[in-house]
């Protein structure tokens, strides 16, 4: 299974269980492995530095199987926020930039189709392939208070970040298990 699964779904890691043993361990434990390592700390990097030494120490245990992290990782973010002082020079509020936003990524219902007795909403919104080009996202268009029309570009910042995949916590504490 584990090479088939390389070949057609490369780059994901694949951990193997039986599903009443893992959700016995869930329910025991807080974790769906047989045996694991919870870290606890305030600082993600320290919790993601500690993670990594101790599943290459655990990988290094002859007889260990499948020896990964439960969560850990960063995903690519991008981060859209309305620049004060060209929302104040055009007079745009917030709120605008904030429905543009919302409206190209999630899509805007526009009106209801009609099937005989069935209803359909009408959701418009960028296609997936644009949701993801930060050039395209910059000329979606922005109304103003009078009436005019701006890009998104010309009334926010655009940065793409790491942001952290999942936290999770135990007792109030950060915790990365490993």
């Amino acid at each position: 299974m584990q090479r088939e699964l390389a070949v057609n779904a490369a780059g994901q890691a694949f951990l193997f269980t039986q599903p009443i043993q893992m959700r016995c361990n869930e329910m025991m434990a807080g974790a769906r492995a047989d045996i694991a390592v919870k870290i606890y700390g305030d600082d993600f990097e320290v919790l993601e530095r500690l993670a990594t030494q101790i599943r290459d120490l655990a990988r290094a245990i002859p007889g260990s199987g499948d020896v990964e992290f439960d969560s850990l990782g960063r995903s690519p973010l991008l981060e859209i926020r309305p620049d004060r002082p060209a929302l104040r020079r055009y007079t745009v509020h917030a709120a605008d930039v904030n429905r543009a936003v919302t409206g190209a990524i999630a899509g805007e219902e526009v009106g209801t189709v009609i099937d005989g007795n069935r209803r359909f909403l009408m959701v418009v919104r960028l296609d997936a392939e644009a949701r993801r080009e930060v050039d395209v996202m910059k000329r979606v268009p922005v109304r103003t208070d009078g009436g005019g029309m701006l890009t998104l570009g010309q009334v926010a910042t655009f940065t793409m970040t790491d942001q952290v995949g999942a936290i999770t916590r135990e007792a109030g504490q950060r915790g990365s298990p490993s």
